[in-house]
């Protein structure tokens, strides 16, 4: 409910301004319904509130005096900014000087905590020890089936560095297309256990911070440095073999 009937560019054009009856009313626990007060009209704008934000009541001085409501001044908003840290810190200090309760805050948006990265960190770690283990082994299985074919490469005048290429294009398909397939069996349950679980009252549940740069290195950065990886070590040239009859 806005008083000063303003549009809102993330609401929309806001309803006309229309009388609204404001109904104040006391709870008493020891009674089994709250008593009345006072009831007072004003002029009002009915917001529309999406999703699970809360309905927030703005109302002018005058109002509040006809209500017979007794107000105290518990903090300030302050709009303008930037708010560096080294002033935050500054304004931080100059309040618990002045009163120990006091204290200042500023929306930096969505800051992780350091255990949170260390958590990501030793995951990401894990992850990808296991992926460059599973792909070298099964890299290194596939070349041994196509030693044959490699030999025949050989044979036909095929240069070191062709065998080294393949190897790592092997490698490549391998831990690409277990990344690609890896990443989404991942992603959705983390999806679905991630909303219940940060979702609070006043919060919107679509807010989350889905750690996107971790989920690039895992499946684009691991596949291509497996790749490198098997390319450097494959060996360029196959051992000589005779056959005994």
């Amino acid at each position: 409910m806005l008083l000063d009937g303003e549009d809102s560019d993330e609401f929309g054009p806001m309803p006309e301004v229309s009388s609204l009856a404001v109904d104040v009313r006391h709870w008493d626990p020891d009674a089994t319904e709250p008593a009345a007060v006072r009831t007072v009209e004003a002029d009002a704008v009915v917001v529309p509130v999406r999703g699970t934000q809360p309905a927030v009541a703005v109302m002018s001085p005058d109002l509040v005096d006809g209500l017979g409501l007794e107000v105290e001044e518990l903090g300030t908003f302050v709009v303008p900014g930037p708010i560096g840290k080294e002033l935050q810190q500054g304004l931080a200090e100059e309040l618990a000087a002045l009163d120990t309760n006091s204290s200042v805050y500023v929306e930096r948006g969505y800051q992780p905590d350091p255990a949170v990265r260390i958590i990501q960190m030793v995951l990401a770690l894990l992850g990808g020890i296991l992926m460059l283990g599973g792909t070298l082994t099964a890299t290194f299985l596939a070349l041994s089936d196509a030693r044959p074919d490699l030999a025949t490469m050989a044979a036909v005048g095929a240069r070191p560095r062709t065998r080294r290429r393949v190897a790592a294009s092997y490698a490549l398909v391998v831990g690409g297309v277990g990344a690609l397939l890896g990443a989404p069996v991942g992603f959705i349950p983390g999806i679905a256990i991630s909303r219940p679980l940060t979702q609070q009252w006043g919060t919107d549940a679509s807010s989350l911070d889905v750690p996107w740069l971790l989920i690039a290195i895992v499946v684009v950065g691991l596949p291509l440095l497996t790749a490198a990886t098997v390319g450097i070590c494959a060996r360029g040239r196959l051992p000589m073999t005779a056959r005994v009859d």
